[in-house]
């Protein structure tokens, strides 16, 4: 809980939201005092918007879920970034015993990570204090990080994998600005497809993998066309809606959103601004829906035009 300098007590601020797969659940990454946070469990169906509390000491962030919905994945500190951060798994209901999977030493911080369906290889971002952010590859049980798309002078970000698996998703910003690139995966120095053109980042795969969602650089939500190929492929690409209106956590920080299933709904957080002289900003839970039948509403009006 934090508080206005009126001592008014106001609601904590979330930061990265991950849905699990069923829809049902959001992990978010609730902010209790300045830059610590917790991992918080809140029930989709279930209101007024309530969050039930998975971790309760420490730093703890960026959580993603496991395939099968029965654990969160997540980054912990216990208060010396020096001595390294580990990938923790936790059961989504809270029983049982914490798992170590990782640990990051050397000053590096693990501030992202993206499984495989199976969990037995994650997607790992190290941070250090510099502008170095490279995507590492982990095997579950082995210590070592092999660099993925780790290019020392830029920073790698968002990784995201593809549901059957093929393709990463990230974005760098080797061109002087962030974009989108695909890489097919594992073998990802095979080939290398720019997706974004004005600037691109927090990279969603569609469920169907049919589509891959992004934000371009004005922070409108983006929906480019997969072509089924053997190699990597785009179509078309429709901006869906403006997502200035949406909470956005910058290039390098966390996802801000989360394409619910079906491919039809989308989970932002948007902020509220504050009323009065003691108001608190608070971070609301917004779900976008219909988008698709207000695109074709919008392509309608222009035929006509």
């Amino acid at each position: 809980m934090t508080s206005s300098r009126h001592g008014r007590p106001a609601s904590p601020t979330q930061a990265a939201s991950a849905g699990s797969a069923d829809g049902r659940r959001l992990a978010w990454n609730v902010h209790r005092s300045g830059l610590v946070g917790d991992i918080a469990i809140k029930q989709l169906a279930v209101m007024p918007f309530a969050l039930t509390p998975l971790t309760f000491d420490g730093d703890n962030s960026n959580p993603v879920w496991t395939a099968d919905g029965q654990s969160i994945l997540y980054s912990a500190n216990r208060g010396d970034y020096a001595a390294g951060t580990w990938l923790i798994r936790r059961r989504a209901d809270g029983t049982g015993v914490t798992d170590t999977l990782a640990r990051s030493v050397g000053g590096r911080e693990i501030m992202e990570v993206e499984p495989t369906r199976d969990t037995a290889q994650f997607i790992l971002r190290l941070q250090s204090g510099g502008p170095t952010r490279d995507l590492m590859l982990q095997r579950l049980g082995d210590g070592t990080f092999t660099p993925l798309v780790a290019d020392s002078t830029f920073a790698e970000v968002f990784p995201a994998l593809s549901p059957d698996g093929r393709w990463l998703a990230y974005a760098s910003n080797e061109t002087g600005h962030f974009e989108v690139y695909v890489r097919p995966f594992p073998d990802v120095n095979a080939r290398r497809v720019q997706v974004s053109q004005a600037g691109g980042t927090e990279p969603r795969w569609a469920h169907s993998g049919k589509e891959l969602f992004f934000r371009n650089g004005t922070g409108a939500l983006v929906a480019a066309t997969v072509v089924p190929a053997a190699t990597f492929a785009l179509g078309a690409q429709t901006v869906l809606f403006d997502g200035g209106q949406f909470y956005s956590v910058g290039n390098q920080e966390a996802r801000s959103y989360d394409v619910a299933p079906g491919d039809q709904r989308f989970v932002f957080m948007r902020t509220v601004a504050p009323v009065g002289p003691s108001a608190a900003t608070l971070d609301k839970l917004v779900q976008v829906t219909n988008w698709a039948a207000e695109v074709q509403r919008k392509l309608a009006g222009t035929a006509l035009r």
